[in-house]
């Protein structure tokens, strides 16, 4: 539930306890809860639980991002110098639109991953993929707070389709220029092949 009265507050809690809903009413693993902690507009502390594999994701500020998993932790760190035409995209499972599909036709890009929920976010930041987008306006903070933290420590970036950064606790809750988080190498590249693409340039 939102509460007005957090835009008074210099840090808030930004928390969804179930993301994927689709994955869990389906019965499969792709879902998870999300705990981030906002200073400024700004996540400081980003929190990824996957309760069926038993594995939490977890970030702070300038201290990186690390994943629990079979009894030991993991230091996270996005892919390095992979070429763009090997690259791995990861895209929604269940919200792919045409014009996502398009684009990925336009980056020339074959080697495409699904995932449900902020999922998609740690598989990046794993260095299991290395571009995710979405042209949806309908994501919410609660969707990309906590996984942006953890992304931004595991050494990539999450900005709008315009390469502006998210800002968190303000009066508008929605992402309504799209998102695009990736691997440091790819985010300019990308946005650049984005602007191309809205402005009808795919040559």
């Amino acid at each position: 539930l939102d509460d007005t009265l957090r835009l008074n507050s210099k840090r808030v809690w930004i928390v969804d306890p179930l993301d994927g809903t689709k994955s869990f009413v389906n019965r499969n693993e792709e879902f998870c809860i999300l705990i981030g902690l906002v200073e400024n507009h700004i996540p400081i502390l980003g929190v990824i639980v996957q309760p069926i594999n038993n594995k939490l994701f977890i970030a702070v500020r300038n201290k990186g991002a690390y994943v629990y998993e079979s009894n030991q932790w993991k230091k996270l760190t996005v892919t390095t110098n992979a070429p763009l035409e090997t690259s791995r995209a990861i895209l929604s499972k269940n919200h792919f639109s045409e014009k996502e599909k398009n684009f990925l036709s336009y980056l020339n890009m074959e080697n495409v991953l699904h995932r449900g929920s902020a999922l998609k976010i740690t598989t990046l930041s794993e260095g299991n993929a290395e571009i995710y987008f979405t042209f949806s306006d309908q994501l919410k903070q609660w969707d990309t707070c906590a996984s942006n933290c953890i992304l931004t420590e595991a050494g990539g970036v999450m900005t709008d389709l315009d390469g502006e950064k998210l800002n968190y606790n303000t009066k508008n809750l929605l992402h309504d220029k799209g998102i695009l988080a990736t691997t440091s190498q790819f985010h300019i590249l990308i946005l650049q092949k984005i602007k191309n693409y809205k402005n009808g340039n795919t040559n």
